[in-house]
């Protein structure tokens, strides 16, 4: 989707009807699209916010958060690393999204993206598609 016909409330629409999330890892996605910037499908978030917003636990969120991240609608896109005082930058995504996209470009992505994971296991599916697209 380009910067030209961006819709902040289909995006939200279709990351939240992709999504099988529950309960407190729902309110957490619910929480980074009520964040996310209007011009393009991302948000800036530190755990830390989304524990006094979501009133939850630390390790709440780090769970939510891989789980977001392994289901692809979340993917990390700057300061994937984190830590004190560097709040991650996420960008939304949902299954259809990609193949709107041609599908030979979308092919040589997904053996890209197998490739990365089979030499870096301990990747998520997440990092390794910043990884393909970076």
């Amino acid at each position: 989707m380009t910067k030209d016909n961006y819709s902040h409330a289909h995006t939200a629409d279709m990351v939240i009807k992709s999504s099988k999330s529950q309960h407190t890892t729902r309110a957490i996605l619910l929480e980074m699209l009520r964040r996310a910037d209007f011009g393009k499908p991302e948000t800036t978030v530190s755990k830390a916010q989304l524990m006094e917003t979501v009133v939850c636990s630390r390790r709440t969120v780090q769970v939510a958060l891989k789980f977001l991240r392994d289901e692809g609608v979340i993917v990390p896109i700057a300061n994937f690393a984190g830590g004190k005082g560097n709040a991650t930058r996420y960008e939304f995504r949902w299954p259809r999204q990609e193949e709107e996209k041609a599908p030979i470009q979308q092919e040589s992505r997904r053996e890209l993206i197998a490739r990365i994971l089979a030499e870096n296991p301990r990747l998520t599916y997440g990092e390794a598609v910043v990884l393909a697209e970076g």
